[in-house]
């Protein structure tokens, strides 16, 4: 999607395999606030995408890109939606990943310059290292050779432990740095790396990806909903875990802050005086995973904020699912915690982008299932951290760019809306344009929050598929956005 304002823009993507080499190029135009959907063989018609390891978009503006991984098999569906790197970092990493036969974790790394760099694995909290530099490591897995390259590789994490990933290896972060033949210099970090890990169930039934995570001192849980606890299985629909890695060299003591939609702070602990939060610590440059219920969620919950009291950022996201015995399995997404909006946005913020001057939900349709036809659903999580209400414009794009209608909506102090498209429709009066609604763009009118500053309201959205089944509707699949 173009980001600013003109008639249009020329763009050009570039193809390269895993050597680096140049496979095709294609040129098109995007529109204002136009959306493109594309696949690799519409992009490049006439390359095998198999042999595609990296693909760069150049433009004459600044425009919005995400990635989607998809496969099926039958009426299994999995997808996963990451935002597409715009620049180089570093360091990158890959925060969730077990040893197990049902799932694949795919790290889907690139390097996005051909200058020399040292690019190495760092397992954590092993401490073992890999180097993308053609070898053939400790398990028997040949390095791919970026030293020199632009190009990208996908692997499975599991491959490069020779299919049994040992227990003291739960993360690992990848670091691109400067080769140099001097023994008393120091390596100087080279931004020239990104990564999109994602993971998919083995039997094809439900994926995920988290993108690009920052570390930070505060962190917020955008949505909170899990049924695993409920006595009747009929109403057992959603499950929440969540993953929280310490990148420190020392542990660091991490509380959870529950609140219900009202923004009400919770008690994690009934039998102590007062309003207690949940803490606990990670140890240091390790990694906790569990279902939300185990990190002292207590009833009510419906979005959190954690905490680094130590004053040491953490990295955070969250897993958001149907429930085993419910209706809703197995489908499954995953998304990055959210920074705590433009106040957040502080020096210890390393690198980050500037703040964006809105939300951009890309893909926010929403249709009814009618028989063999896939029905779409988006779901849309507003928290306001602030103690004064912020009214939000919603603007209902096609994927030309046209907006079809706009409304206002409120956001209370200190809470937290959650609601679908379809019913944002319906509040306002505009259910007769559902089915031509394809984006939706969101800003700020209040005058503490201006457009400038509008991150201080956070978004989260999920989209996700519907069908009917014996008769029955039934959610196919989900994406994190």
């Amino acid at each position: 999607d173009v980001k600013y304002h003109s008639s249009a823009y020329g763009y050009r993507a570039t193809a390269f395999d895993s050597n680096g080499e140049v496979l095709d190029t294609s040129n098109d135009y995007l529109f204002f606030h136009q959306k493109k959907v594309l696949s690799l063989s519409d992009l490049f018609p006439d390359v095998d995408v198999n042999n595609i390891s990296l693909v760069e978009f150049d433009s004459s503006n600044k425009n919005f890109a995400w990635v989607v991984y998809s496969r099926s098999d039958g009426d299994n569906i999995q997808k996963a939606m990451v935002t597409a790197p715009v620049d180089g970092r570093s360091v990158v990493y890959n925060v969730h990943f077990t040893n197990n036969n049902y799932w694949d974790f795919i790290n889907n790394l690139g390097k996005i310059s051909s200058d020399e760099s040292t690019v190495k694995i760092t397992v954590l909290p092993s401490g073992e290292n890999f180097f993308f530099d053609g070898s053939t490591n400790a398990y028997g897995y040949t390095m791919p050779d970026l030293t020199a390259i632009i190009g990208g590789v996908s692997f499975n994490v599991k491959d490069l432990f020779g299919g049994n990933v040992p227990q003291d290896a739960t993360w690992f972060k990848v670091t691109s740095e400067s080769v140099s033949n001097d023994p008393f210099a120091d390596p100087q970090p080279i931004p020239n790396i990104i990564n999109n890990p994602i993971f998919m169930k083995s039997n094809f039934e439900s994926g995920g990806g988290f993108g690009r995570l920052e570390a930070f001192e505060e962190l917020y849980i955008s949505h909170i909903a899990d049924d695993t606890n409920n006595p009747d299985p009929n109403k057992r629909y959603w499950w929440t875990g969540l993953v929280l890695v310490n990148p420190n060299d020392v542990d660091v003591k991490v509380t959870i802050q529950y609140y219900d939609e009202n923004g009400v702070r919770l008690d994690t602990d009934k039998d102590a005086d007062g309003v207690n939060d949940y803490s606990f610590v990670i140890p240091a440059r390790g990694k906790i995973v569990d279902l939300i219920n185990n990190f002292g969620k207590p009833e009510g919950a419906a979005f959190a904020r954690i905490i680094s009291k130590d004053g040491k950022p953490i990295m955070g996201a969250e897993l958001f699912g149907g429930e085993p015995s419910g209706t809703n399995w197995p489908i499954m997404a995953g998304v990055s915690l959210l920074l705590p909006g433009t106040d957040g946005y502080l020096k210890s913020v390393s690198d980050e982008d500037v703040s964006s001057n809105s939300y951009l939900i890309p893909v926010a349709e929403s249709k009814d299932a009618n028989g063999e036809d896939e029905g779409l659903w988006t779901g849309l999580a507003f928290i306001n951290p602030h103690t004064y209400d912020q009214t939000l414009k919603i603007n209902y794009l096609t994927s030309t760019g046209a907006v079809l209608g706009s409304q206002e909506f409120t956001v209370r102090a200190v809470s937290k809306e959650a609601i679908t498209i379809n019913d944002l429709l319906k509040q306002a009066g505009l259910e007769n344009i559902r089915n031509n609604v394809s984006m939706v763009k969101i800003y700020s009118l209040t005058d503490n929050a201006p457009v400038s500053n509008n991150l201080d309201v956070l978004v989260y959205a999920l989209h996700g598929g519907l069908k009917i089944k014996d008769g029955k509707l039934i959610h196919n699949w989900m994406i994190g956005e």
